[in-house]
């Protein structure tokens, strides 16, 4: 996916993110009615229509204030509204408390990702990179070949919980790949739309690495 940048007043964003969520749930909710009586009967947060409205809500409240510096990643101010699966497919935190993380919202369809990922690569000169939370909107399943691809050892792949979460990830962060700077005290400190190459990037890379508390 190309990169892109954000522009536009915060209103606009907001009335974006009003309908963007009413469209997600009217898609969301489509899918639901036409599953079969017995899985729609089964107990399951994502068939919940509560749990899918409460999560539209949070997530088009963080777009008003796009993930604000500050902001406690895990708040549905920060990145709290989207839960989050490992490769194994369990529910973990999007960020570990106390430690310094780059949270990379990316996709496997996007050429700047992977530029981004040889780039990492090619400046970790083999050493592990465990500051780096990669979430990949397709699932984490989907992310951790592009890591290995890259030569990348030691980063965490991500992916959304839920159906939902995709969907509304999605429609918050409209450009791959995204980054998000979380200091250790779990606080945004800073959100990079697109790749913006090594040499600025450096102090980034430099976090994923574990030198430094924040680019």
């Amino acid at each position: 996916m190309a990169m892109r940048r954000r522009s536009g007043r915060a209103s606009r964003d907001v009335l974006m993110a009003v309908a963007g969520g009413a469209v997600a749930l009217g898609i969301l909710f489509a899918v639901r009615d036409r599953l079969p009586a017995a899985a729609a009967a089964a107990p399951s947060a994502e068939l919940s229509r509560e749990a899918v409205t409460n999560e539209a809500a949070a997530t088009i409240n963080a777009l008003a204030s796009e993930a604000p510096q500050g902001a406690l990643a895990m708040s549905a101010q920060g990145l709290g509204a989207f839960p989050v699966h490992d490769v194994a497919g369990a529910t973990v935190p999007i960020v570990n408390n106390g430690q310094p993380a780059i949270v990379m919202i990316n996709s496997r369809t996007c050429g700047y990702c992977k530029i981004a990922l040889r780039d990492l690569g090619e400046y970790a000169k083999g050493r592990p990179v465990p500051g780096l939370r990669m979430l990949t909107l397709e699932g984490a399943a989907d992310g951790a070949p592009m890591l290995q691809a890259a030569g990348i050892t030691g980063a965490v792949p991500l992916g959304p919980a839920t159906s939902q979460s995709q969907v509304l990830l999605t429609f918050r962060y409209r450009g791959t790949p995204t980054f998000v700077a979380v200091d250790s005290e779990g606080r945004i400190r800073g959100t990079m739309p697109g790749y913006a190459g090594p040499e600025r990037m450096a102090s980034w890379f430099d976090v994923m690495l574990g030198d430094r508390v924040a680019p």
